[in-house]
């Protein structure tokens, strides 16, 4: 499964005897038995990212001890995005998640060093792999192209009050990984809308 690496869980799991598939945008699951004692029921529902998943946990359509296991901060991996050498080569790329458009990341390479961000401005979503790249007083800061909002490459910070969620990056064995809570790769997934 592409951008995974060792970390499948995010891709599929086994919960309590039912199926979990977490590919693209779909997810596939169904009830335990153990977990609602009623009428076993397999049910599928398209959803996108973890405020969905959240919701169909309230609805008792996804055990709590699933969602202790997929979604959250405390969840990110190290997600292998490819070799130093080949992604120095451009300014900016857009890195896709299996969460869809909004989890998104903005990998850039600005003077020898690799930063990546949320792609989609915290202002009203422009796409920030487009924005300039521009260096004050030693901080770099990408702005959308869309309004013209400035970002801190390094810590997300506006010159206004919104903050970009950043990601961290890290160089190991002459590859670029990113810390994200879901599985990222240089492609789409199947099924995610285009971008």
């Amino acid at each position: 499964m592409r951008g995974c690496g060792e970390d499948e869980r995010c891709c599929s799991l086994q919960l309590s005897g039912s199926a979990v598939s977490l590919l693209g945008l779909g997810i596939t699951f169904a009830h335990s038995e153990q977990h609602n004692p009623t009428e076993f029921k397999k049910r599928k529902k398209k959803t996108r990212g973890a405020l969905e998943l959240r919701k169909l946990e309230k609805k008792n359509i996804i055990p709590t001890e699933f969602m202790a296991s997929v979604s959250g901060e405390e969840e990110a991996s190290w997600r292998l995005i490819g070799p130093a050498s080949e992604l120095s080569k451009q300014r900016c790329r857009l890195i896709h998640s299996s969460l869809g458009r909004e989890g998104d990341v903005c990998l850039f390479f600005v003077k020898g060093d690799f930063y990546a961000m949320d792609a989609r401005c915290a202002h009203s979503g422009g796409p920030l792999c487009e924005g300039d790249i521009e260096e004050a007083d030693g901080v770099l800061r990408v702005f959308c192209p869309w309004h013209d909002y400035d970002f801190d490459l390094r810590t997300g910070q506006s010159g206004t009050s919104l903050q970009q969620k950043v990601h961290k990056v890290k160089l190991e064995d002459g590859n670029v990984y990113v810390k994200h809570e879901s599985c990222l790769s240089l492609n789409p997934f199947p099924g995610n809308r285009k971008h």
